[in-house]
């Protein structure tokens, strides 16, 4: 098994860069787990022109001074062409877990699946995997989608344009969390707090998240949500 890890640093909030264990940000936490993921052989970050605070020397760059689903799904089918897939994940998720991530590896390689993820769990604790020919196919169908902006859920919106012409697995929870509507990045101050709360609980990944939502639901109560 051989893999590619990369990483979106493109549209990062200031609270990615904020101490959140120790001196360790959100973005140093993420960098550092995705290290770990089962047969990766490089990690790449996809960023924006600016300086990138905690950022280890000798990571490989890719820059962009504004990036489009289009260019992102292009980048991802060159980098990982000489790779088996690619994990993908946003760069402000500090639970990342290379457990998790081999799963979800290990499915998509048995059913040599073309695209693969996990469900169940809050945003922000496995990677989406994707084989190079799959990305290149969907940037081209990209279509008007091609031109805007990356989000959260770029390559599934995708995918979802001729979601029958691509086989697809899925690494499913135990206990379905989707109910709770967390997201486990550091993009806002309300789930910078949740971040940290979790991290105190000593959450390390998927399984230790779950039994602390389960056991501290009061840790779910954060900040007001904006009203629009």
């Amino acid at each position: 098994m051989h893999a590619l890890t990369v990483l979106y640093g493109g549209s990062l909030s200031s609270q990615a860069f904020e101490p959140l264990s120790g001196e360790k940000s959100a973005f140093s936490l993420a960098l550092e787990r995705c290290s770990a993921f089962p047969g990766s052989e490089k990690t790449i970050l996809l960023t924006g022109e600016g300086d990138l605070p905690g950022c280890p020397e000798g990571l490989t760059l890719i820059r962009r001074p504004y990036w489009t689903v289009k260019e992102l799904l292009e980048v991802l089918s060159k980098e990982s062409a000489a790779y088996d897939f690619a994990y993908y994940a946003w760069a402000d998720t500090p639970f990342l877990d290379p457990s998790l991530a081999g799963r979800i590896a290990q499915r998509h390689t048995r059913f040599a699946a073309d695209y693969s993820y996990a469900d169940g769990w809050p945003y922000g604790l496995g990677p989406e995997l994707i084989i190079p020919q799959a990305a290149g196919i969907l940037s081209k169908i990209a279509g008007e989608t091609g031109l805007g902006p990356v989000t959260r859920d770029t390559l599934f919106g995708v995918l979802q344009k001729d979601i029958n012409s691509f086989d697809i697995e899925t690494e499913i929870s135990a206990v379905d969390l989707r109910c709770h509507r967390l997201s486990l990045a550091a993009d806002s101050k309300r789930n910078l707090l949740l971040l940290r709360r979790f991290i105190e609980a000593g959450c390390d990944g998927a399984e230790s998240a779950g039994e602390i939502i389960e056991k501290h639901p009061e840790y779910l109560r954060t900040l007001p949500g904006k009203r629009g």
